[in-house]
């Protein structure tokens, strides 16, 4: 339990550090996958969902968003 509450804090910091210094700001910083819109954006959303899911297996791949302004590239980022 120990273990696993130290594993939880390691994260927890490291994802806080990440969010520092992705310059997203306030207005993004409590964006998650379950507030996202998914209407109109689902190929985006998906697609998004499926490289976190499987994120070790992309060996550095990224993803990039494009779109109109206001479809959700930054919450989804």
């Amino acid at each position: 339990l120990v273990y696993l509450e130290m594993m939880i804090e390691r994260h927890k910091a490291y994802t806080d550090k990440i969010a520092r210094e992705c310059n997203l700001g306030r207005r993004f910083a409590s964006r998650t996958f379950s507030s996202f819109k998914v209407d109109g954006n689902e190929a985006a959303f998906y697609k998004s969902m499926s490289y976190v899911e499987h994120f070790e297996e992309t060996e550095g791949r990224g993803l990039i968003f494009i779109g109109r302004a206001g479809t959700g590239k930054t919450h989804l980022a």
